[in-house]
């Protein structure tokens, strides 16, 4: 837990020189790594969903917006409500984080919604349930899908996350070593989405180096963005 807050302050100022950035700038702000790969897959998917309406977006422990404050200049998020969840945010920003909001595209406020608790989204169908690498984090996966209301055609997208190509497993995150990832199993997940009515439609790889397992694991260890469509 002390990890998680320390890196939500770490995040903070992060977000804060992305936000100036995208304020005063016609293009985004780049980010180190596959991370620019990895926001371009969400942008695009949130175009998608967007086909239909306004659209509700559940960040599945997405800390204070990280992954959504780099939609600005990519996107029109007019349309899109997002309802951001991280057991380990500071209750007390919140709402600092109401008024100073995620800055969208030609630098509009997003409409987001903090919360360290998931019930409180309770009463919201999510279109799209974004799990940005907090996957790994997750104990019992049911019980978190028993929380979550989905739209009637609704979708899942799960980012730069590792996943087993043999049985689960859990490894020590190499660069933070106070961290135990979840490596479940690809097919044990496919099969549990198939369960609950969801298909894959789309999936990538990334180098599976960033994975950060044990050197131990890395053979069996596929780093993987999926999507997946009730």
């Amino acid at each position: 837990m002390v990890f998680w807050e320390k890196y939500n302050k770490k995040s903070s100022n992060f977000i804060i020189k992305k936000l100036i950035n995208n304020k005063y700038k016609n293009f985004n702000f780049i980010e180190e790594s596959f991370y620019n790969h990895v926001r371009d897959i969400l942008a695009i998917v949130l175009t998608l969903v967007l086909s239909k309406k306004k659209i509700k977006v559940l960040d599945y422990g997405g800390g204070e917006g990280v992954a959504l404050n780099n939609l600005s200049n990519k996107i029109n998020t007019k349309q899109i409500i997002f309802y951001v969840y991280d057991p380990f945010i500071d209750n007390n920003k919140i709402l600092f984080e109401k008024k100073r909001g995620v800055a969208g595209s030609a630098g509009e406020k997003v409409n987001c919604h903090y919360s360290s608790n998931l019930k409180s989204f309770k009463h919201v169908n999510f279109d799209l349930v974004y799990f940005g690498s907090s996957w790994q984090y997750l104990n019992n996966i049911k019980n978190i899908f028993n929380k979550i209301n989905f739209s009637k055609k609704s979708y899942v997208l799960i980012s730069h996350t590792p996943f087993s190509m043999s049985n689960s497993f859990r490894s020590k995150q190499l660069n933070h070593k106070s961290l135990i990832q979840n490596v479940h199993s690809f097919s044990g997940v496919r099969k549990f989405f198939a369960k609950n009515n969801f298909k894959i439609i789309f999936k990538s790889l990334l180098h599976p180096k960033y994975s950060k397992v044990q050197k131990i694991f890395l053979h069996k260890t596929i780093y993987l963005n999926i999507l997946f469509k009730k």
